[in-house]
């Protein structure tokens, strides 16, 4: 059983000048098309090493139209009726805690919670894509039973996850609505049953300033980070292709994945989907650049 502890596969985070000398990021302007909000830690973390980060959102993320489906969910998870509960992001994770609450249910405690009343009925394991979604369940109080390892993405979490037995109840799968069907056909080719159910959607966000679209077309942006998919798609949809001189790092190879087909050129990519992984990847890539001039 795998939890979210122990120090990062990357070693101690690289948040400030070294003492051999200052941050590769020191002086960079980086753009984060998120939230403030989800944007902060990494935001925090770029300033601290010298850089200046400029969080603008491109999409937003909305209810389903429809919550029915997503509260039976919830109602079938607190009568035992999962084996698994698959948290694949940040947003699922909100779409859990709010309408658990808004139905009159304690997440933590239908989920085992070592905070909560013992329960007869033993509680469904929790499975997160990535480190980033395990604390963000921890902070909720929420046991977590399974990170991948290896490779902290759809395909990674299949990869790792184990087989049923004969008698093993379904695996609800909560997803927004322009997530692949990797986590499903993955999950029912190992033999599991899964479930799946909207918890959110994804809609393009206003347009950004004129300001920041000038910044890109003139090369006044040194890299840009992408956090999944379909804020590649957007970033292409509301900029274009950025200027050779832009880094494009992206949180993981599903997202590199989309980016590339989206025309893009990806310059690196985290080994960890955590603000740690961008960090080092936006490092690597910086290094490497300069060491090539």
């Amino acid at each position: 059983m795998t939890t979210p502890t122990g120090p990062s596969p990357l070693g101690p985070s690289p948040l400030g000048p070294s003492p051999l000398g200052p941050s590769p990021l020191a002086g960079i302007r980086v753009l984060i098309p998120r939230t403030v909000k989800r944007g902060a830690t990494l935001a925090e973390a770029l300033t601290a090493a010298g850089a200046e980060p400029l969080a603008v959102p491109l999409i937003a993320i909305e209810p389903p139209e429809d919550w029915t489906p997503f509260d039976a969910a919830i109602g079938s998870l607190a009568r035992g009726e999962y084996a698994w509960l698959v948290v694949t992001s940040l947003s699922t994770v909100d779409a859990l805690v709010d309408r658990a609450e808004l139905v009159g249910l304690d997440l933590a405690a239908l989920l085992g919670s070592p905070h909560a009343p013992k329960s007869d009925d033993p509680p469904a394991l929790v499975a997160a894509v990535g480190a980033s979604t395990a604390r963000e369940l921890a902070r909720h109080d929420v046991p977590v039973a399974l990170i991948p390892k290896l490779q902290q993405w759809a395909g990674g979490l299949v990869a790792e996850f184990p087989h049923p037995t004969e008698d093993s109840k379904p695996v609800l799968v909560p997803q927004g609505d322009l997530a692949d069907d990797t986590v499903l056909t993955g999950l029912g080719a190992l033999g599991w049953e899964p479930h799946s159910v909207r918890a959110y959607r994804t809609v393009a966000a206003p347009d950004p300033d004129p300001y920041v679209a000038e910044l890109f077309t003139t090369g006044g942006l040194d890299a840009v980070v992408l956090t999944s998919g379909s804020t590649a798609r957007r970033f292409v949809e509301v900029f274009g292709k950025p200027p050779s001189s832009t880094i494009v790092c992206c949180i993981g190879p599903r997202t590199a994945e989309v980016a590339r087909e989206c025309g893009l050129t990806v310059t690196a990519v985290a080994k960890i989907p955590s603000y740690q992984g961008i960090m080092g990847a936006l490092s690597s890539a910086l290094t490497d650049r300069a060491t090539e001039r």
